[in-house]
């Protein structure tokens, strides 16, 4: 990862998971699953391996914060063996990760002073600080009539002197956004799982929360893409851009951007 202390760096770690580094500060969202589901990417092997023992990129993550527990989004047993061999690095999650933390076979009850377990009722939301770095936790509904319980978090922070918000699987339902108080935030950067491209709804949303820059995540690895949701979360773009804010993809781990 390029270090540049004057700008926000963004690595792609894989499906909806992203590094952010500034100024030697590391900040790790839904990045941390090692469960194959299809067709999402997981996190690669040897990146896992350098977040667990601490080396290069990916050592001396400050905070790490998962929007829900979904095996695409959080593995429970890598999870308690980065925080085991990185005593300083934090955790932010619903009470669901939280026990599934604990649960896990290699569970060590060192690293419970490192979780930071939040309970909030749905459309509301709790501030936390850590290691200097305010981020705000959002419940809200997650996508899908499948899904309506499970626990999903969007987060808004302040990082480098830029905002940033990671929706998670929220659903792209105006009335979802409207009761957080979404709307009244400002964000100079949104990541956005694709529906949101996809569907007037979340094209819709997007154009209320007016970021500065949306960058969309979650995209499906396109060896495996029977649905095409790839050709046609493009096809779509192509035809609204002018609608949107200005707007990257996520689509190979490993890709990177800088955020002036």
């Amino acid at each position: 990862m390029a270090f540049n202390k004057k700008n926000v760096t963004l690595e792609y770690i894989a499906n909806a998971g992203v590094l952010l580094e500034n100024k030697g500060r590391k900040v790790l969202i839904d990045a941390v699953h090692t469960k194959h589901v299809p067709p999402y990417y997981n996190t690669d092997e040897k990146v896992l391996k350098c977040m667990i023992e601490g080396r290069e990129p990916y050592d001396k993550i400050d905070v790490m914060i998962f929007t829900h527990h979904h095996s695409e989004h959080f593995d429970a047993s890598a999870v308690c063996e980065i925080l085991k061999n990185n005593r300083l690095t934090q955790l932010i999650c619903t009470y669901t990760i939280r026990d599934m933390l604990k649960e896990a076979p290699n569970f060590d009850p060192i690293i419970v002073s490192q979780v930071h377990e939040l309970d909030i009722p749905y459309s509301k939301s709790i501030v936390i600080r850590l290691k200097d770095i305010p981020f705000e936790a959002i419940s809200m509904q997650h996508d899908g009539k499948n899904y309506e319980d499970v626990d999903n978090f969007a987060y808004y922070f302040e990082f480098g002197g830029k905002t940033f918000m990671h929706l998670g699987d929220s659903a792209p339902d105006i009335e979802n956004f409207e009761q957080a108080g979404m709307f009244e935030k400002e964000i100079d950067v949104l990541f956005a799982p694709f529906p949101y491209i996809g569907l007037k709804a979340g094209r819709e949303l997007i154009n209320r929360l007016n970021p500065r820059r949306v960058i969309v995540v979650h995209l499906p690895n396109k060896e495996m893409d029977k649905g095409n949701w790839l050709y046609n979360t493009f096809r779509v773009f192509k035809k609204y851009e002018r609608e949107l804010p200005p707007t990257d993809f996520f689509t190979k781990p490993g890709e990177e951007m800088t955020i002036k």
